[in-house]
Formats: C-alpha cells, sequence, structure tokens
C-alpha cells in the first residue's frame, strides 16, 4: 500500500514537471508494483522481461507524445534530433580544423544515415537497463523485508533460452531481403539491423556467463576477475568477440549445462531469503 502511495505521488510530481513523463514513468511504476507477486511465483528472468516490454513501449510513447505536442511526429522529431548531433559534431571537427574534406563529409552522413536506422534500438537498450535494475531492485528490497522471491541466476549459472536465436534467423533474413530488393526493401532491413543488434546484448551475457564460469574454475580472483571482464567488455565492444561466444554456446554448451528444450533442466534461480 505505501508502495503504491508513494509512486502515485512519484507520478504526479514527475506529470506537474513533465507531462509525457509521465507516460513512460507510470508505466514503468506500475511494472515495479505488480512485479513483487510475481517474482515470488515467476521467473526472474521472466518478470524482466516483462519489464523490457514495457519500458521500450512506454519510451517511444512519451517520446510520441512529445513530438505531438511538438508539432511533428516521432520519425521527424528522431530526424532533428539526430540532424542536430551531426551539426554539433561538424561544429566540433570545424574547430579542430578537421572538417570541410569530401572523406570527411561522407563519414558524418554515413553516421548520420546509421543513427537514423538504429534509433529503436535505443528504446530497447533502456528498457534492458531499466529491467535490469527493476528485477535488482525489487528482489533485493524483498530480501531486506524478509520477503522470499525468485532472482535472477548468477552470471555463471545463466543460460538464456534457445528462441532467442529466432532473432538473429530473421534479422539475417530481413537484411537479406533488402540486400535484394534493394531500395523497396530498406525498411525490413532497417527492422533486420536492429533485431541483430538488439539479439546481440543476450548473445553478450550469455558470452559473459561462459567466461564467469571459466574464471571460476580456475579460481581466479575478485580483482582479477574485474580485470577480466573490463577486457571482455572491451573485446565485445571492439569486435564483438563475447557475442560470438554467447552465440557458440547456444549450440555447442560450453559450460556441459543439462538443457531441455533449451532450457537448463534444474532451474537456475532459487529463493531470497
Amino acid at each position: 500500500m505505501l508502495a503504491a502511495v508513494l509512486s502515485a505521488v512519484g507520478i504526479a510530481g514527475v506529470t506537474l514537471m513533465e507531462p509525457t513523463s509521465a507516460l513512460f514513468v507510470a508505466p514503468v511504476f506500475a511494472v515495479i508494483l505488480v512485479s513483487l507477486p510475481l517474482l515470488r511465483s515467476r521467473s526472474a528472468l521472466v518478470v524482466g522481461s516483462a519489464y523490457v516490454a514495457v519500458t521500450s513501449v512506454a519510451a517511444v510513447v512519451s517520446d510520441a507524445a512529445w513530438a505531438f505536442l511538438s508539432g511533428t511526429n516521432l520519425v521527424e522529431f528522431t530526424q532533428e534530433t539526430i540532424d542536430g548531433t551531426i551539426a554539433q559534431a561538424t561544429s566540433l571537427l570545424q574547430d579542430a580544423g578537421l572538417a570541410g574534406g569530401d572523406a570527411t563529409a561522407e563519414v558524418l552522413e554515413a553516421w548520420k544515415e546509421l543513427m537514423l536506422r538504429l534509433w529503436p534500438l535505443n528504446y530497447f537498450e533502456t528498457g534492458l537497463i531499466v529491467g535490469l535494475i527493476g528485477v535488482f531492485a525489487v528482489t533485493y528490497g524483498a530480501r531486506i523485508v524478509g520477503v522470499e522471491t525468485n532472482r535472477l541466476p548468477r552470471l555463471r549459472d545463466l543460460d538464456l533460452s534457445v528462441h532467442v536465436l529466432w532473432a538473429l534467423v530473421f534479422g539475417l533474413l530481413l537484411l537479406a531481403a533488402e540486400s535484394f530488393l534493394g531500395d523497396s526493401g530498406r525498411l525490413a532491413g532497417t527492422v533486420g539491423l536492429n533485431l541483430l543488434l538488439g539479439v546481440r546484448w543476450l548473445f553478450f551475457a550469455q558470452g559473459m556467463g561462459v567466461a564467469a564460469a571459466a574464471m571460476e574454475r580456475m579460481k581466479v580472483r575478485r580483482g582479477g576477475r574485474l580485470v577480466g571482464y573490463l577486457l571482455m567488455i572491451l573485446a565485445d565492444t571492439l569486435f564483438y568477440a563475447m557475442s560470438f561466444v554467447g552465440l557458440f554456446d547456444f549450440w555447442m554448451n560450453v559450460r556441459k549445462l543439462k538443457r531441455k528444450d533449451g532450457k537448463v533442466e534444474a532451474s537456475l534461480e532459487g529463493p531470497v531469503s
């Protein structure tokens, strides 16, 4: 009851300050309120997926409302935002004496094009961050007050459903469709590109789980693990290295986990007391 009252007060405050933001905050607070009872009977990964979905949609609705009140639509609003970013980058390059050449102009134009195609991915990434923080916050709060809930698996045990591979398959098919259809397949290619780069984060998590299990078997100390994680994050940023490890693990089951229908046979989650 207290949480509901505090959430209502928070939503009211946000609405007064920025009405369109309430379209984002209200659904997020709502899913947080219902997640506690759900976490007592449902998988934390399933509840986290709900966080991601709700947050992503809420972010789109909030930005669309802002664009509408500004006299435009979401696509045009995004285009204007990206144009502003490119203009700032161009100004910085000019101040540094690097702008003005044809090569620089082509790079900026390509960057602009890529940003426009990938703007839907920003909403999914926002949902992932909020979802992860939300599940951790709720399970941690439940532990403090002595309420039992399911928790996220430890990183070394993380094993996502094999069904995430469908996003990879559809993404590749849509990109192939764009290559075959040309300009008329641009929308399909854009959806495919966002699917591939979105599911990449799931493969990354799977790959980090493989690495965590390996470091535990080698008895790497905490400081060494931290350095290892930082290096792996850097490698994935540059080469998608850990994402490929995660993708490989779906087929080869590097950790030799007992799987059934694409899932670990034994539950990876336990009660938080």
